[in-house]
């Protein structure tokens, strides 16, 4: 589900996040708990940041070294950000029209996903509930509380009945709470905690430990977050410790008055303030303050805006980086293989030795035209091409994606020009399929025929380049495969031949569907629209394919970036992408000419 991918890629980043502060500030060996406070809040403010900042934030590739033997790790979903085209309406109609059931065998399988999500949730619930009911419990025990008419610097101090220890109660107008017999303490003990607690609301403690509190209960699961609260508590403590030893001059006596508030605590540890007597280990924080030497050091503006340029690289790398996994060691570039550009009678040569079609006209596409664009095969292996561009037609014929084709002048791919082609009767019998997508041909002979004629109508002059760069292999993944073999064509788009068969990738109504699909067809897809690089069909499955998203998406989107949601569509259907180098070929155009009308 989208919500436990969510959480998960939470978690993980969060995670990274805490141990490289946590490892930085071991290496720099910074001992003032007032830089260590800051430290902390920059980074609990970083993991809450980071949701949005990962979908924000230009994207930061980190290689991962892999065995040389070992597979390509897997390609996060978050590490693709090219934008998908969506289909034409016509093929979002089709299949919106043409459901999917669903296999009976996943009809009763048990969403164990949905199971997770609803547990995590309930369990978050629960804690924010608890810190919710303890702000009401601290807001009437503040209510209840009686005046004292003392003001430093510029908070309340009351009197209540209901603390054993002194607290400091509130986030927007905080306020220190004594206990009733305040009145039998000597001027030092009460200098002692006026300070300590006067320490927590100038820092605003209160509501760092809220916001603390909060983050902990959205990644309850997490035991960082956690270890983070523990430790955001902990050093405001140790630095209020610190101020009120400096008023009161006398380590012993200040750790004496640790020791009995600490006897005398109740449990007031959950509510949303800062009790004085709150720590985890009480021993220990006693021996600190009996056997510290050091005079604290008071942050500066220097040290905070020190503090957040070595935090800002961490925050952004936690939200941003996305792993890609590398060879060991990296290999030097492969050269670029180079075909030469071929003459216009080479080019004739090269066209004959080609099969080419019985006959067929090329002629400028008609704008005013009703029909729908792209490719479509009649029975006899009739190709009937509609408003498409040379450069479209260069990638049907020779089968690669737009983003392998490069040079030729700008009517290239301005200009779209309508094909009808008829092959010769003695080369039926080898077309062994009629099977097509909207931009492309599946059968070889076919597409050699159209190279032929785009070569000889259109004088083409082109040459080949092969470097090495990113692929993508698909693949069958653990879990079992959702697809659907096709059993009988359908209808779509007025075509009823069980010779010819058109199949569609797209998204409608917030869920992705295949329809009629083989896996090289979808692979090409996410190649022309997902991943903008080529995509390797080794999933060794063969026959056209059904399949339609059985959930929708939480947040759907008709347009940008969609190709997070197409991913965990392959998930979903059985199929992973994984990530390694391979060879890249580009066609470039050297020159072309228009047609003459036929």
């Amino acid at each position: 589900m989208m919500l436990i991918w969510f959480l998960g890629e939470w978690v993980v980043r969060s995670s990274l996040l805490i141990l490289s502060g946590a490892w930085l500030l071991w290496l720099l060996r910074i001992r003032s708990p007032s830089f260590r406070l800051t430290a902390w809040t920059a980074i609990l403010a970083g993991s809450l940041m980071i949701p949005v900042l990962a979908r924000t934030l230009p994207d930061v590739r980190v290689s991962i070294p892999r065995r040389a033997a070992g597979k390509p790790a897997a390609v996060p979903g978050a590490a693709i950000r090219e934008p998908v085209a969506i289909l034409p309406p016509a093929v979002a109609a089709a299949l919106t029209a043409v459901p999917t059931p669903p296999r009976p065998g996943n009809a009763r399988r048990f969403d164990w996903a949905r199971l997770a999500a609803i547990l995590y949730v309930l369990v978050v619930g629960t804690l924010l509930l608890r810190i919710a009911i303890g702000l009401c419990v601290s807001l009437g025990l503040r209510r209840r509380s009686r005046p004292l008419g003392i003001r430093a610097a510029g908070f309340d101090v009351r009197e209540s009945d209901g603390v054993a220890s002194p607290v400091t109660l509130g986030v927007l107008r905080p306020a220190v709470l004594l206990p009733s017999d305040w009145r039998e303490w000597n001027s030092a003990k009460l200098g002692a905690v006026i300070a300590h607690e006067r320490s927590h609301i100038r820092r605003h403690d209160p509501a760092v430990q809220l916001i603390s509190a909060i983050h902990r209960a959205l990644l309850w699961a997490n035991p960082l977050s956690w270890l983070l609260d523990r430790s955001i508590v902990r050093t405001a403590e140790q630095i209020s410790d610190d101020d009120a030893v400096a008023v009161t001059r006398d380590r012993v006596s200040y750790a004496e008055i640790l020791l009995e508030f600490v006897q005398r605590s109740v449990a007031q540890t959950n509510w949303p303030g800062v009790p004085m007597a709150r720590y985890d280990r009480p021993d220990k924080r006693i021996r600190r303050v009996l056997n510290a030497t050091a005079i604290p050091r008071q942050l500066t503006p220097w040290s905070m805006a020190g503090i957040l340029t070595l935090a800002a690289p961490l925050v952004y790398l936690a939200a941003a980086a996305h792993p890609q996994s590398a060879s060991p060691a990296p290999a030097p570039p492969e050269p670029v293989r180079t075909v030469a550009a071929q003459s216009p009678r080479q080019e004739q040569g090269a066209a004959a030795q080609l099969p080419a079609f019985e006959v067929a006209s090329i002629k400028p596409a008609d704008r005013n035209s009703r029909r729908l664009c792209c490719i479509t095969i009649h029975p006899g292996a009739r190709v009937d091409i509609h408003a498409l561009s040379l450069k479209t037609l260069v990638t049907a014929a020779f089968r690669l994606s737009s983003f392998q084709v490069s040079g030729g002048d700008a009517w290239t791919e301005q200009d779209e020009y309508d094909i009808e082609a008829k092959p010769p009767e003695a080369l039926r019998s080898s077309i062994k399929t009629l099977r097509y997508t909207w931009y492309g041909i599946e059968d070889e002979h076919l597409r050699q025929m159209l190279q032929a004629l785009l070569i000889d109508r259109f004088q083409l002059k082109f040459h080949r380049e092969t470097r090495t760069g990113d692929v993508y292999v698909m693949a069958r993944s653990a879990r079992p495969l959702a697809l659907r073999p096709t059993e009988i064509p359908q209808a779509v788009a007025g075509l009823t031949s069980d010779d010819g068969s058109i199949g569609t990738v797209g998204y409608a109504g917030a869920r992705w569907g295949v329809f009629n699909t083989s896996m090289p067809q979808l692979a090409k897809f996410a190649s022309d629209f997902v991943l903008h690089v080529p995509v390797l069909d080794r999933t060794k499955l063969s026959g056209p394919f059904d399949y339609r998203q059985r959930q929708p998406d939480l947040e759907p989107t008709y347009s940008g970036d969609q190709s997070d949601s197409f991913l965990r569509f392959l998930q979903e259907a059985g199929l992973k992408l994984e990530r390694t180098k391979g060879p890249v070929e580009y066609f470039v155009i050297d020159r072309a000419a228009r047609p003459a009308p036929n």
